[in-house]
């Protein structure tokens, strides 16, 4: 270990009990640890890490690095321009940082000045570094940094080299707090925390604008993955193909605002948006936004929406309202809105979708692909609609007005409950029912408290129209389409998003999981027939569930840090649930110059299988090697023989084709396919269905 001013240094460690601090600076030139037997380090020059040097920091150490006033723009040129004059300091990592705290014992990265308007610069990691790791770390009041003429580093945590894991952190009033901008490869950010105090100082707050970036991977990798994050107070993000599950977005101007790029995908999905001036935005992008399974709670915008490709499903928006530019083409179903209004007038399928005691029910043009089975009950105005439009199955009634705007060309209704008469240039499509809003009890179960599940007896069972070529299969609660409601016999669409009396979808359960330690695996995407439009993604605990009608689908789970994997031919009963457990292996060799762990497995893919699988395993090293496979009973029906019982490599893989040691086919049931290396062994258990 090698610092500028290496006396003092080692004088300082020599001598600990003379100390209250320990000025630390300079180069890192070999692998050191900082722990809190020194605390407080009292950073007084920038800390460079040099290349392929690790700087090790332990749970409960203190870090207090020199800053200086930010309060201008003034400021940030004398203070935080390097390497001309700058006099806060930062740490320069071309190797890397491991800062690993504990909940108990977190490391602190904080300023010298007890002084709000006082900041330290920010951890600069450059392309060439490795993958660096924080968890349990709290970074409070860093700036920004002008590395050179076009280059800031407006960070906390500046991330070129696109690697990082960044867990249970608490980042408190800094200017910024996460940056990605390029080579973005492997990175998730998990179980954080992003605020800012009440009163900082006011150019700070308002400094560089970006609280959160996260910009689009190299190819080849997967998006960035942020989860169960909790940002809070005004943090913008700014990001580009980034999955953002399960975070909570609070008291913000923009939360995920300004969203562009060309030809990223963004997956927003289980997030709760609260008294945001804006949830998500896209600014003009012409990018895919899949936006699903989100809350939008007491704020304005909650999509703002402009240009691209959406699929808006499942969101629940009150106090917020939803905008989407002409320009646009997707699908937007299974929304509901109380006390906010849906705007979509782009190329979109609009379908089983709830707007009610909002300003606007739904506002479309005659770009929409499609308007079937949407509810629009007791707002100002029904709808907003210019163009030939074709609104099937929909209940538009108990609005205080038909239209915000002059209705123009001939919009026809076909088969909808309504309360207005279709006097030109209104079009009667053949099928409605007229009904009194006065009479709505007699429709829902109790609408008065937001139940619209229909009743028995309502005028809305088996009264729709077009039960051929429907185009999505299920109601708001993924129940069949079209069913037989009122017991003739005959199964016919309901009108509006509920269908009374079906049965609902079964689909896939079960957990993402770890083999190696059998833990479980959170945040995994699970996409069906690899599909980027059907997906779900597993919760904290490795919990999954997709409803699906019945069918045989392969399903595709991947995450960052982990190998992908494919699960072929599971098949879903209706009503029913297939368990499908889905093991995750840690992804070897994420960086080049990283050594693999030494990890022995054995799993087989697909599972259950019919008529083959393949069994793949890994070994610490190459080695002698012998696969067995085994009946319930415990007796063996097949071995795979190596050449010299040895494997030339640590990856290996065979092909089962359901026949013993004869050849002959063996029963359906239970098999255990059994690896032996040396003295220890790994199995897994395979289900054989015919």
């Amino acid at each position: 270990m090698k610092f500028k001013g290496t006396v003092i240094f080692f004088f300082f460690l020599l001598f600990p009990f003379l100390l209250s601090s320990i000025d630390v600076w300079g180069h890192l030139t070999e692998d050191t640890t900082w722990s809190p037997d020194n605390n407080p380090y009292h950073v007084i020059g920038d800390i460079t890490v040099e290349e392929d040097v690790t700087l090790t920091i332990l749970p409960g150490t203190v870090i207090e690095i020199q800053s200086s006033p930010l309060t201008s723009w003034d400021d940030f040129y004398q203070y935080f321009y390097y390497p001309n004059y700058h006099q806060s300091r930062l740490f320069w990592v071309d190797g890397n940082i491991i800062a690993e705290g504990t909940e108990e014992a977190q490391i602190l990265f904080t300023h010298d000045v007890n002084d709000n308007d006082y900041y330290w610069g920010v951890i600069y990691i450059t392309e060439t570094a490795d993958l660096c790791k924080f968890t349990y770390c709290r970074f409070e009041y860093s700036g920004s940094m002008t590395i050179q003429p076009g280059n800031i580093a407006k960070a906390a945590i500046t991330m070129h080299n696109g690697l990082g894991i960044i867990r249970n952190n608490y980042f408190y009033t800094n200017v910024s707090n996460i940056t990605a901008y390029s080579h973005c490869k492997t990175i998730e950010i998990i179980d954080n925390t992003f605020t800012i105090v009440q009163n900082m100082g006011a150019f700070a707050q308002s400094f560089l604008q970006e609280k959160f970036s996260i910009h689009s991977p190299d190819p080849g990798y997967k998006a960035a993955l942020v989860a169960n994050n909790k940002f809070l107070r005004r943090n913008e993000c700014y990001i580009g193909s980034v999955d953002i599950v399960f975070n909570l977005f609070e008291d913000h101007n923009g939360a995920l605002w300004n969203c562009q790029g060309t030809n990223n995908i963004r997956k927003f999905y289980g997030n709760d948006f609260i008294n945001c001036e804006i949830g998500i935005s896209n600014g003009n992008a012409s990018d895919s936004f899949y936006v699903s399974n989100n809350e939008f709670l007491d704020g304005n915008y909650g999509l703002d929406l402009d240009g691209g490709y959406a699929l808006i499903i499942e969101n629940y928006f009150e106090e917020n309202d939803i905008f989407t530019s002409i320009n646009m083409s997707g699908a937007f179903y299974n929304n509901v809105a109380h006390t906010g209004f849906f705007s979509i007038p782009g190329y979109f399928i609009i379908q089983n979708n709830l707007s009610y005691e909002s300003s606007i029910g739904l506002e479309m043009s005659w770009r929409n692909i499609r308007c079937d089975n949407n509810l629009m009950l007791y707002n100002d105005y029904s709808l907003n609609s210019g163009g030939t439009l074709v609104y099937n199955d929909c209940m538009i009634f108990g609005n205080d007005m038909l239209s915000y705007n002059p209705i123009s060309d001939n919009p026809i209704f076909r088969n909808c409950i309504i309360d207005f008469p279709l006097d030109p240039p209104l079009v009667d499509g053949g099928g409605n029912i007229w009904l009194d809003s006065l009479n709505v009890d007699s429709l829902f179960v109790d609408w008065q408290n937001g139940d619209f599940h229909l009743l028995p007896g309502s005028a809305a069972i088996d009264a729709g129209f077009d039960t051929l070529g429907y185009y999505y299969p299920f109601d708001l609660e993924y129940k069949d389409r079209i069913w037989d409601g009122d017991g003739d016999g005959i199964a016919v669409i309901d009108i509006g998003h509920y269908e009374y009396g079906a049965p609902e979808f079964g689909g896939i359960e079960g957990q993402t999981f770890d083999p190696i330690n059998g833990g479980s695996v959170n945040y995994v995407q699970i996409k069906i027939n690899n599909d980027q439009s059907a997906f779900t993604f597993s919760d904290s605990l490795g919990y999954y569930e997709y409803k699906l009608p019945a069918g045989i689908y392969d399903v595709y789970a991947e995450r960052v840090f982990y190998d992908d994997v494919v699960e072929y031919q599971i098949e879903v009963v209706e009503g029913e649930f297939t368990q499908l457990d889905i093991p995750m292996y840690e992804a070897l060799n994420i960086m080049e110059n990283q050594i693999p762990p030494k990890f022995f497995y054995i799993y087989n893919y697909p599972n259950p299988f019919n008529p083959t699988t393949t069994i793949t395993f890994n070994l610490p090293e190459p080695g002698k090697v012998k696969l067995e496979i085994y009946n319930l009973k415990g007796q063996k029906v097949k071995t795979f023989s190596f050449p010299n019982g040895s494997l030339g490599t640590s990856k290996g893989l065979v092909v089962w084709n359901g026949t013993d040691d004869n050849n002959k086919p063996v029963s359906s049931g239970i098999y255990f396919a059994k690896l032996k290396y040396g003295k220890t062994e790994a199995s897994c258990k395979m289900l054989l269905l015919k």
